[in-house]
């Protein structure tokens, strides 16, 4: 096993001017000082007092590493090529680096190549170029540990050395491993009904062939993932794992990792973030050819193409409302139905002959909308009606809906008609106030349990006479019997088509609406597990939902403190899995509802405030974290009083925050501070204790202060295997440091 070398010291070179660059690097070199690496950055000196031109020169001089951060602007600047007078600091940076190669013959082992996306890896200069490049984040990223290993000499060991084999003249051909049982995610049935007239499913496979990636691009309701599903179907036989990911928020598809680790048999421990899942879910893909990846639904083609891995071997069949495509993808258009085929679709829906009276003009009143001519056919034959007859219906609930105030013709007037008229057609109270709830819901994987067992009582009566699952069942069928919704046995989960939701929504008024959104958010709050690592897999599956009544939550002006809970229980899951984007917005709409409702002097918004200061903490922005951890701390004492738990871990809070960019005096002060109460009010043998004993010693150890730090952590260390065991996570961290101390003490 390889010792890590004594602690390196690292500048990072990086631009400005990139947007997101500045807090990326702040993060990264946040990661790393958290593991024992010296990095020094820009943003800890505010001032140098000899200058930046000579405190620049020093860095890199005194460095062991630098890491060059390369941009598409860094690259301009470092050579000299942006306009005058702009990124001054990169170009003398740059001129320093370029002398130290010149200097070592262009023998480099210092400066490192470092890029936040493969995309930035050409613009990558000479000499450097020639270089290994490292993919990092502000999480860590891809090549972390490859980074890690370099920057503290804890290269792998070499596989031993084995005698040379012998190989038979007739070698039998290497082939790709496979897992032992395949995959298929496909959610829909086969649809007996389905008509391909034009040879679509042909086009769609030879483009796969030629192209490998394929979206299938058209309005809503024109069948795209009808299509898509189809396909997979009749194309069951060419591939080994079919995977179906719905791709409709850009912001949480990186959550989707996880769902394809698993398809692939992947295991993995609370250690490993989402970056590292993505690193393997991305070498899985690009290892074999035997997957298709269906992307249903995708928002922004910029989110899919990241999602993806650059090399890859399968097939990717998307579908998106987009109405252009992308340089990295084979655009196939989806349109209406022709009016044969939509002729044809309906005869064969209704088990009619084609030439039927009415037909036509159904099909023709209907704009031959895929959507449409299913509900339509659902209607005809649920009510022993003829196309005739549902032609006046169907007149008759237009002219309503154009007649009401405020009604307006939309792009999909047949469908929000078809609708109607069959929502009015159901005569079970249950199954309406549960299309109202659905409109709250994400419209896909709805679980069924959110309406029985225990959570059937968080109701408390409100969805009617529903006491048993065959009262669910009859409520479901009502509505499923209209085409309105798709129910998945093997899942027990239920769907219905966007635009149907959208439709139960304009239904209900401002105040109705309100009221069903406090009443699903109140029952939310109570059924979504603690966002733990043991908990991730409930978790995603309840997030798309949880997501979707967000939106709802503000369009609705819900403020309840269920709605608070429920925003900060999703943003709390999304930060620990590593997840940024989403987070930022659910934690400050969390604070914001309860600074509305509890007041600013409440220690619930005191939790909120830290939250939010914990999630810019880990993205390096410091400056915003430090005046939430203050505020909070001054909840917490004004609430609480000085001799408090929550106290405690507030002071606690910001004296890591301190730590973290050097402030060590200010951090030392707080984290006695923090540890007197917890001995005072929790005992000597708590866990809490223990951690701030343990971040007293790292603290010390990081200032080389080994001799204080060691009785520190061998005391921390004693408390955790006391009290939660020899293998659990903070157990092993407190050993993992101790060694290293003991190590930097030559012991």
């Amino acid at each position: 096993m390889n010792e890590p070398k004594t602690r390196p010291k690292v500048f990072i070179s990086y631009d400005h001017a990139t947007e997101g660059n500045k807090e990326r690097v702040a993060g990264l070199s946040a990661i790393l000082r958290s593991k024992g690496v010296d990095c020094m950055i820009d943003q800890y000196e505010p001032n140098p007092p000899k200058g930046w031109p000579r405190w620049m020169k020093g860095q890199i001089e005194e460095a062991d590493f630098v890491l060059v951060v390369y941009t598409e602007i860094y690259k301009l600047r470092f050579e000299n090529k942006d306009a005058p007078g702009q990124g001054k600091g990169v170009v003398w940076e740059g001129n320093i680096i370029t002398q130290e190669l010149y200097d070592s013959c262009g023998i480099n082992t210092k400066f490192l190549t470092v890029v936040f996306d493969d995309g930035d890896a050409a613009h990558i200069t000479d000499p450097l170029k020639k270089q290994t490049y490292f993919q990092v984040s502000a999480e860590g990223g891809r090549d972390f540990e490859k980074l890690f290993r370099e920057l503290t000499g804890q290269r792998q060991n070499l596989p031993p050395l084995g005698p040379i084999e012998i190989l038979p003249t007739d070698a039998e051909p290497i082939t790709e491993a496979r897992f032992d049982s395949p995959v298929w995610m496909v959610p829909y049935e086969k649809n007996n009904f389905f008509v391909d007239p034009d040879n679509q499913l042909d086009a769609i496979q030879q483009n796969l062939e030629s192209q490998g990636v394929v979206a299938l691009c058209g309005q809503p309701g024109v069948g795209k993932t009808q299509t898509a599903s189809e396909y997979c179907w009749e194309n069951q036989d060419s591939y080994s794992y079919v995977f179906w990911i719905t791709a409709d928020n850009a912001d949480a598809l990186d959550q989707e990792y996880l769902t394809l680790a698993k398809a692939m048999g992947m295991t993995f421990t609370d250690t490993d973030d989402l970056s590292i899942i993505s690193a393997r879910v991305k070498d899985w893909l690009s290892s074999r050819a035997d997957w298709l990846l269906v992307l249903d639904n995708v928002e922004r083609w910029q989110s899919a193409e990241k999602f993806l891995p650059k090399t890859r071997q399968g097939k990717v069949l998307m579908t998106s409302n987009q109405p252009t495509g992308s340089h990295w993808l084979y655009r196939m258009p989806v349109d209406l139905m022709s009016p044969a085929t939509a002729k044809a679709f309906l005869s064969k829906r209704l088990g009619a002959p084609e030439n039927s009276e009415g037909l036509d003009a159904v099909c023709e009143v209907l704009d031959y909308l895929p959507l449409a001519l299913e509900h339509a056919g659902a209607y005809i034959e649920s009510n022993g009606i003829d196309c005739k007859e549902y032609l006046e219906l169907y007149r008759e609930e237009g002219f309503r809906l154009l007649g009401e105030e405020g009604a307006q013709p939309t792009d999909h007037q047949a469908v929000t008609v078809t609708y109607a008229m069959a929502f009015r057609k159901i005569d079970n109270p249950v199954s309406i106030n549960l299309l109202k709830v659905f409109s709250i819901l994400a419209p896909d994987d709805i679980p069924e349990s959110l309406f029985q067992g225990d959570a059937l009582a968080l109701w408390e009566g409100t969805l009617g006479e529903l006491s048993s699952n065959v009262d669910l069942r009859n409520a479901v069928s009502a509505i499923s019997k209209y085409s309105l919704i798709k129910r998945e046995s093997k899942t027990k989960t239920l769907s219905l088509h966007r635009l149907l939701q959208a439709a139960v929504w304009q239904e209900m008024d401002n105040e109705e609406r309100k009221l069903w959104t406090e009443r699903l958010v109140k029952v939310l709050s109570a059924v979504f597990p603690e966002p733990k690592f043991e908990n991730w897999d409930a978790c995603r599956s309840w997030v798309p939902h949880i997501e979707h009544a967000a939106n709802r939550i503000k369009q609705a002006e819900v403020e309840t403190e269920y709605a608070a809970l429920l925003l900060n229980q999703a943003a709390c899951y999304f930060h620990a899995f590593g997840s940024y984007a989403p987070t930022e917005p659910l934690f400050k709409e969390s604070l914001e509802i309860r600074k509305k409702v509890l007041g600013y002097e409440h220690p619930n918004t005191a939790s909120s405030l830290n939250n939010l200061a914990g999630l810019y903490e880990s993205q390096g922005r410091y400056s915003e974290a430090e005046p939430l951890y203050k505020k909070s701390l001054e909840v917490y004492k004004k609430v609480f009083g000085d001799e408090h738990p929550d106290t405690a871990t507030s002071l606690n809070n910001l004296a890591l925050l301190y730590g973290s960019h050097g402030r060590y005096s200010e951090t030392d002060l707080l984290i006695k501070e923090s540890l007197e109460i917890r001995k005072k009010v929790l005992g000597d043998m708590h866990p809490d204790v223990a951690a701030s004993l343990y971040n007293l010693g790292v603290l010390y150890a990081q200032q080389r202060r080994y001799q204080v730090a060691e009785p520190l952590l061998v005391e921390a260390l004693k408390i955790l295997e006391a009290v939660l065991g020899v293998d659990h996570q903070n157990t092993r961290n407190a050993r993992e440091s101790l060694k290293n101390v003991r190590r930097e003490m030559g012991r």
